[in-house]
């Protein structure tokens, strides 16, 4: 029964993509009439929709269709801004931390088993950070080579931290 349904590549995904579109259009025509935004498919006569529906399905449309494309930058800067807003994201929620780390333990864990290419060039373009050493850095008393642009970069984390916010 099952295999009498089209595929998503028979189709070219092209009735996820009108849905996607359908919400657009949506959000854009209602965002200057409504003070909240809502799903169109979880609409309310009495009161408008649910804002909490539109945003799992962004988050969802985030995860399924930007993750993959972030990781492939290779970009060792955006792995740490992400890292650094979800250990924000873990210390500044009060009602949800216990859901969210067991999350981000799921992740970490299914990532290497569930996309092991990504995996393995994420991680080759984190290990080149300790390859081939341009200079060395003590931290807690352990000396760590890092490659030149790896190098920079702590330079300039460490100038701005010093100098725009503790020295004022």
């Amino acid at each position: 029964m099952l295999s009498a349904l089209p595929s998503i590549s028979e189709t070219g995904g092209l009735h996820f993509f009108y849905l996607l579109k359908y919400v657009e259009y949506f959000l854009v025509a209602t965002i200057t009439a409504t003070p909240r935004l809502y799903a169109p498919f979880d609409y309310d006569v009495k009161g408008g929709g649910e804002p909490a529906t539109l945003g799992g399905y962004l988050m969802i449309m985030y995860m399924l269709f930007m993750l993959t494309p972030f990781i492939l930058t290779i970009s060792r800067a955006s792995y740490v801004a992400l890292s650094v807003s979800v250990m924000t994201a873990l210390v500044m929620s009060t009602r949800r931390r216990f859901v969210l780390f067991l999350a981000l333990a799921f992740d970490v864990v299914l990532f290497p088993v569930l996309t092991p290419r990504l995996y393995n060039s994420a991680k080759e373009r984190l290990m080149e950070t300790f390859q081939n050493p341009y200079q060395t850095v003590s931290l807690g008393g352990r000396q760590i080579g890092l490659e030149s642009s790896a190098y920079s970069a702590l330079q300039s984390a460490v100038f701005v931290v010093l100098h725009e916010f503790l020295c004022k």
